[in-house]
């Protein structure tokens, strides 16, 4: 059984590091602000960076220390749920489970959300997140520390129901991280992915092009 304090090193390493690598360029994409790109943003007013980086930053600090905490004091009861260490599951199993994840995590987090919307919640606690108007990806977690614990708690339903292996918990909490970034990030991200792809198979095939062609004119020679 993998231990309490390796769980929550693990756990919060993983969550860490994914939201820093998904968060980190989308804001500096944000930052720079290429006019190339402009045309991707969802908003049009520019906020300005210190009025969310800074912040951003120290609320996301200052949650992963209480998720931290958390895992602590948590693990004794979710190392008596289906969690588990064992032998990692096949890659389909991984996947499905993940796709499970994604569509229950969906359900679970609107009616969380919206409940959060209530006078009292939205007030004293979802009102934190709703400070910041003009988002940008490292926004992500600027959040209330209550909010940030329901939210991962919603996201921990689906690996309890199916005894996920802590590995594809992992997983699952690098894509949300990406989430979290994608989602707040101003920008037509996954618009901005495709953009890239499109321009890296259209270089491979540029590529391509010429090396064929550059074999053609030596098989003309060799003929010749």
């Amino acid at each position: 059984m993998i231990s309490i304090c390796r769980a929550a090193v693990f756990s919060t390493a993983v969550a860490t590091v994914s939201f820093v690598a998904f968060a980190a360029p989308l804001t500096a994409i944000a930052v720079a602000d290429p006019p190339a790109l402009r045309k991707y943003r969802i908003q049009r007013k520019k906020p300005r960076a210190q009025d969310l980086i800074r912040p951003s930053i120290k609320s996301w600090a200052v949650n992963n220390v209480v998720m931290f905490v958390a895992i602590l004091a948590g693990w004794p009861l979710l190392a008596h749920s289906g969690l588990h260490a064992g032998p990692l599951p096949p890659w389909y199993v991984i996947a499905g489970q993940i796709g499970f994840f994604i569509y229950l995590d969906d359900f679970l987090f609107y009616w969380m959300h919206r409940t959060l919307h209530t006078p009292w919640l939205f007030k004293h606690i979802h009102g934190w997140h709703h400070r910041i108007l003009t988002p940008w990806a490292v926004t992500g977690h600027s959040m209330h520390p209550l909010e940030y614990l329901l939210t991962a708690t919603v996201a921990l339903v689906g690996p309890l129901v199916l005894g996920a292996h802590v590995v594809t918990v992992w997983l699952w909490f690098t894509f949300r991280q990406w989430e979290a970034a994608e989602g707040h990030c101003g920008e037509r991200a996954r618009q901005l992915l495709q953009l890239v792809v499109e321009q890296h198979l259209l270089q491979r095939g540029d590529r391509a092009a010429v090396a064929d062609e550059a074999q053609r004119r030596r098989d003309r020679r060799q003929l010749g």
